[in-house]
């Protein structure tokens, strides 16, 4: 079975947060944490992607099914699941601090279950750690190293699959 659209995009994760949400509803910046997740939170409009950092900008991937996927995912973490409501049809990729970094109209609009995968959390995290080491050692500016940093742009990655789900279930 494939997927009935795909959407990728890069975002900056401003308060280390990336907000997906109906483009019909405001941002809310005081994501409802759900205990025992340690990468999503939400409210029903809103599916809050917690991010390891929020230095370099993270590669979300979102898949829309019409049904339940049957895919595998090697490389991929186990999945959280969740709910997201998106009357309009269309959903937004928001950062915090800058507005949406895409917007994304799905193939139908309504209630969708959600599953949630990440990869290169612990490279990324390693990896800025060595680069301010690297940046000390040499004496570089903050601009120096934010330029570095831009190299590790999309090492930590999400993978988002929607398909539909019966109201609120």
């Amino acid at each position: 079975m494939n997927p009935l659209a795909r959407f990728e995009t890069l975002a900056k994760p401003w308060y280390r947060v990336i907000d997906l949400h109906d483009s019909a509803v405001e941002s809310n910046e005081e994501p409802l944490r759900v205990p025992g997740l340690q990468i999503i939170g939400g409210a029903l409009e809103h599916l809050y992607i917690q991010c390891a950092q929020d230095s370099t900008r993270v590669r979300v991937h979102l898949r829309v099914w019409g049904s339940e996927p049957e895919a595998v995912h090697q490389d991929w973490s186990e999945p959280e699941s969740g709910v997201l409501a998106c009357a309009s049809g269309t959903l937004l990729v928001n950062q915090w601090a800058v507005g949406p970094a895409a917007e994304w109209d799905l193939p139908s609009a309504g209630f969708f279950h959600a599953q949630v995968r990440q990869r290169g959390r612990q490279d990324v995290t390693r990896k800025i750690a060595e680069l301010w080491e690297e940046a000390d050692e040499r004496g570089l500016t903050t601009k120096e190293t934010t330029a570095l940093m831009r190299g590790l742009d999309g090492t930590e990655q999400y993978l988002v699959d929607l398909w539909p789900a019966s109201e609120k279930s």
